[in-house]
């Protein structure tokens, strides 16, 4: 590794450790409503604080000083590419997958095994539709009118368009 490298590599996986540190100890006090909103903000936030702070303060640090303009943005694409993978990786987290209720369940049965009803009984609607329809309330890509029909907001609708773009882009199957 050439001296080039090495601020790359130390601030690229120190700014994105210590976001994560600091969201583990976030989490731990509360639980913020916006999960996903509030690991952007952090992740985003240190990464500029810090970035401002080598940039402007201009500590001595020696070799773990950027030198240049192309290596602060090497460090900022691979915080933003840690932090676009940890958000993907994050998702698994908040809500209970059908693998990850399946899996627990086979655990949970250890030795034993599970019959196939009491694998399908565990993978009701309470555990695995109604938490991501709250989802989508609560981050308002829909809305539940006072007849009890679910609808599209502005925002849902656009998130909508980009990933079923993606998915005609990719060639991929636009249905759900």
């Amino acid at each position: 590794m050439g001296r080039t490298d090495l601020p790359v590599f130390f601030w690229g996986l120190t700014i994105p450790t210590s976001a994560f540190i600091i969201q583990i100890i976030w989490w731990r006090i509360h639980l913020p409503r916006y999960q996903t909103k509030t690991v952007i903000g952090i992740f985003i936030g240190l990464l500029v604080l810090v970035l401002g702070f080598l940039f402007f303060g201009r500590p001595d640090i020696g070799p773990l000083a950027p030198m240049s303009l192309w290596q602060y943005l090497h460090i900022s694409i691979l915080n933003i590419s840690l932090l676009c993978a940890w958000v993907i990786t994050y998702s698994a987290f908040e809500a209970d997958s059908p693998t990850l209720v399946m899996v627990a369940r086979l655990l949970k049965a250890g030795p034993k095994g599970v019959s196939e009803k009491d694998l399908l009984d565990s993978m009701s609607d309470e555990v695995l539709l109604v938490p991501r329809v709250n989802d989508l309330i609560r981050d308002h890509l829909a809305t539940l009118d006072d007849k009890g029909r679910y609808h599209l907001t502005g925002k849902g609708h656009l998130f909508l368009t980009l990933v079923y773009g993606y998915r005609k882009l990719l060639g991929a199957p636009t249905g759900g």
